[in-house]
């Protein structure tokens, strides 16, 4: 029953490691995008913050959905637990 039990909550550990990709992504294309020399100071926080988040969300992943996982994001794909 623990391997049932694992499924979910890996499927939860990709899923906030997905949000804090797409905030950086976000972020970055913000800061990219701007044309206000007086917002590049909090956009490059806000870069810095999203990157620092994401961090951290990989550190708390499991080492069980570590390798799968991270496969899965980098390749695109969804994430489906063993």
């Amino acid at each position: 029953m623990a391997d049932s039990a694992e499924r979910p909550r890996a499927a939860a550990e990709v899923d906030l490691v997905r949000d804090a990709m797409a905030a950086v992504r976000r972020a970055l294309e913000a800061w990219a995008g701007n044309a206000d020399a007086t917002l590049d100071a909090v956009l490059r926080l806000n870069a810095r913050d999203a990157r620092t988040g994401l961090a951290r969300r990989l550190d708390q992943l499991a080492p069980a959905t570590m390798a799968s996982a991270v496969r899965a994001l980098l390749l695109g794909m969804q994430y489906v637990a063993h």
